[in-house]
């Protein structure tokens, strides 16, 4: 499926997803490290997202000028559904790109990005709401077996449920609303902040802050 297909997808269904063991292989090397977020490693796997072709061109062509401000791991959580934003307007506002462990075991909930849902802050920097409460007409949960791992591509409105495995979430948002979301913490540290630097582009920038490392005595 071409960037076009994947764009449609997205709009019309709310996500696009691919079967891949490179992104389990990826997602699960990062795992066996402890995942190093705040680190040069973690960086490393952005940056490799970042350099990742088809998700490049799916942000840029969704978005077009967009901020990175969402990098954390989903574990199992059968009995309710998550997303990163509620229906308040028709506007695309963001994309939520998940990578796959092997083994995981994810529930889409086609549709859902099209209804006004009023799901509540779940503590996970996510939205949340029972699971059972998207059985309405227009919502059709589509089970995804990522037996040796894959990428998901979400409309940020899309509720989704994690019901094996991990999945690693990494979010984008048009300048608007990236505006409400924290920024990502990291050390300030020189290798860090060059780092980030580079990583920043005319389309896409990283929305981090550097805070001083209190080191104790």
């Amino acid at each position: 499926m071409d960037g076009e297909g994947i764009k449609k997808s997205i709009l019309d269904d709310g996500f696009f997803f691919i079967k891949d063991p490179e992104y389990g292989r990826k997602a699960d090397t990062f795992a066996s490290k402890g995942y190093p977020f705040q680190t040069e490693a973690g960086l490393d796997f952005l940056s490799a997202t970042l350099d990742d072709t088809l998700i490049r061109d799916t942000i840029e062509s969704s978005l077009k000028h967009c901020g990175l401000g969402m990098f954390k791991p989903f574990g199992s959580h059968p009995n309710t559904a998550r997303a990163p934003l509620n229906r308040t307007t028709s506007e695309l506002l963001a994309l939520n790109v998940l990578i796959c462990r092997s083994r995981s075991r994810v529930i889409l909930h086609k549709g859902s990005h099209m209804h006004e849902l009023d799901a509540n802050p779940g503590g996970i920097g996510l939205l949340e709401l029972p699971r059972e409460s998207l059985s309405e007409p227009g919502i059709t949960p589509v089970e995804v077996k990522m037996d040796d791992g894959g990428l998901i591509i979400t409309d940020g409105r899309l509720f989704s449920t994690v019901l094996e495995g991990v999945v690693l979430g990494v979010g984008f948002a048009v300048e608007k609303e990236l505006k409400e979301w924290g920024k990502m913490m990291l050390p300030k540290m020189p290798n860090l902040e060059q780092k980030v630097a580079q990583m920043n582009t005319d389309r896409i920038r990283m929305n981090f802050q550097f805070v001083e490392v209190t080191r104790s005595e």
